[in-house]
């Protein structure tokens, strides 16, 4: 791990998981987000609504999204 890179885990109840990840990112200055997605089949890849389909596509900097 690189000396300037600084980790944190944010908890908080939420109806809008998306929009409250990209808040908390905006408030913290962040320019890389971490985010563990679902494995779907490329029907359920093709929806809307999906959170980490929401962050990457709004969040203004690096995504990186694993799959369990």
């Amino acid at each position: 791990v690189a000396d300037d890179v600084e980790l944190s885990v944010v908890a908080r109840t939420t109806d809008d998981v998306a929009e409250t990840v990209l808040e908390v990112a905006q408030e913290r200055g962040c320019d890389h987000a971490f985010l563990l997605g679902k494995r779907r089949s490329p029907t359920g890849k093709a929806l809307f609504g999906d959170v980490a389909q929401q962050v990457v596509l709004n969040f203004d900097g690096y995504v990186t999204l694993s799959t369990s």
